[in-house]
């Protein structure tokens, strides 16, 4: 403001001073920067007094106008900082009053959050006691169960030897009537009665087809009893699962059926050496082959095992699970050359899986019991690698009455190598075959595991998740069919 005013000062001094007629003139040598200053001759007839007089006056009023107008601004300055500082007090005051609802809400959100976990924590406790008294009468109950079963087992026992003797006097009555009935046939043979030797024997094969299907329908139902027993390990039962095992290898074979053919000049049976397995071949009226028989293909070395009546017959099966006494947690090159038997529980071997579907096209079917059910699912497409390429695996879409969404059971590990416990090919971090002990074309890690242990219900027991419900198998089956 000082400054203001000085300046205001200056140019009224300009303005007097324009009011006179100043001369100024450099001075004398001896004077320089001197300024002589000569005054009109006009204006020396005007008192000099009036001249001072209206200057102040002339300054007094624009000092007067200058203050008023300096007042009022002022004035402006100070009722806009006024409203400007009631403005800001409003402000302040609004943002306390949201900040104190924002704590008051946020206080409010902390005693709920208590509160919740309050409620979740009694919730967790209450069902966290529901769960273990129904675990506790569960385990009660299996165990009263457990004890039923080992009170019944002594009759059970003596029911099962009753059916011990019968099957072995069924046996013996069976070889003593075939020998009796071969050996009554060939000693009359002569060669004018070659003719009728040959229809003898025939008729003599057609009985004992028959009543071997008669054992073969014995055997089945005491095979169920034996399954009853085995959880047990009754030592006694050895003697009749030889015995059974003895009919069903001939059954399977068919030696005692082909060992009836008569030689007449080098002309042989042709049924006594079964070389192809495939669709239909059970539609013949001139044969009728048990529901397995083991057989030769041209493309192995090896026998393979061929189911003749499920959809049609021709399937070769490449695994199958039906007793458990097959350990399936295997290295590398036991599932590669194969193990097991035909006539029991086995794997075909992945250089001989890789050699059938290299060479044809091939369709894939698992049968399998669940809870006394017979499910199956049925693959349009199956084929394996070489083991250059960890026996990769190719698969086609499925149908079935496993009931499986598309991503889910065997789906799941299209595309992916073979697995065992010391080759590790999946994709997961660790080795799925040690992790769920078993051997598959695991993924991270799976949802089909029939090769997992037996009798165990869980993830490293043989398993089949649909996507909707998981399945553990009490008998497994995995074949495949030139398409």
């Amino acid at each position: 403001m000082e400054q203001t005013f000085s300046i205001v000062i200056f140019f009224c001094l300009i303005s007097w001073c324009e009011g006179l007629d100043i001369a100024v003139n450099p001075g004398p040598p001896s004077s320089a920067g001197v300024l002589n200053i000569k005054f009109d001759a006009g204006l020396k007839s005007q008192p000099k007094q009036a001249t001072q007089s209206q200057l102040l006056i002339s300054i007094q009023h624009a000092l007067d106008g200058l203050e008023r107008r300096m007042g009022d601004r002022m004035r402006s300055m100070e009722d806009k900082f006024t409203f400007l500082e009631a403005k800001n007090d409003v402000k302040v005051k609004s943002t306390n009053r949201k900040v104190e609802e924002l704590q008051t809400g946020l206080n409010a959100y902390e005693n709920r959050i208590e509160d919740v976990i309050g409620q979740l924590r009694n919730h967790l406790n209450t069902n966290s006691n529901v769960f273990e008294h129904r675990l506790n009468s569960k385990l009660d109950s299996i165990e009263n169960r457990i004890e039923d079963k080992i009170e019944s087992n002594d009759n059970t026992c003596s029911k099962q030897k009753h059916l011990d003797a019968k099957l072995s006097a069924l046996f013996s009555q069976l070889r003593t009537e075939t020998k009796r009935d071969i050996l009554d046939s060939l000693s009359n043979t002569s060669s004018l009665q070659q003719g009728e030797q040959r229809q003898g024997l025939e008729d003599i094969c057609l009985r004992f087809e028959m009543t071997l299907n008669k054992t073969t329908d014995m055997l089945t139902s005491m095979e169920e009893d034996l399954d009853l027993l085995k959880s047990y390990g009754q030592e006694n039962l050895v003697s009749v699962k030889n015995e059974s095992d003895t009919i069903r290898e001939m059954l399977m074979s068919r030696e005692v059926v082909s060992s009836c053919g008569l030689k007449d000049n080098n002309d042989t049976d042709k049924d006594s050496n079964i070389t192809s397995c495939y669709r239909g071949m059970n539609n013949s009226t001139t044969k009728n082959y048990p529901p397995y028989v083991v057989s030769t293909v041209d493309s192995l070395e090896q026998d393979i095992l061929c189911d003749t009546k499920t959809d049609g017959g021709g399937w070769i099966v490449i695994q199958r699970r039906i007793k458990g006494d097959v350990d399936f947690y295997r290295n590398w090159a036991d599932y590669k050359n194969g193990f097991g038997n035909l006539q029991g529980d086995f794997w075909l071997g992945n250089d001989a899986i890789h050699n059938l579907t290299s060479k044809h096209l091939y369709e894939l079917r698992v049968d399998m019991k669940v809870n006394d059910q017979d499910l199956y699912a049925s693959y349009t497409r199956f084929g394996i690698e070489d083991e250059s390429d960890n026996y990769r695996l190719t698969l086609g879409s499925y149908s079935g009455t496993v009931g499986e969404k598309s991503d889910s059971g065997m789906s799941y590990h299209n595309g992916q190598a073979f697995t065992t416990l010391d080759r590790d090919n999946d994709r997961d971090s660790s080795n799925c075959a040690v992790k769920w002990r078993g051997a598959w074309w695991y993924k991270r890690c799976h949802l089909v595991n029939l090769n997992g242990l037996w009798g165990v219900r869980d993830s490293t027991g043989a398993e089949w998740c649909t996507g909707y419900n998981y399945y553990y198998p009490t008998s497994t089956e995995i074949k495949i069919r030139r398409v």
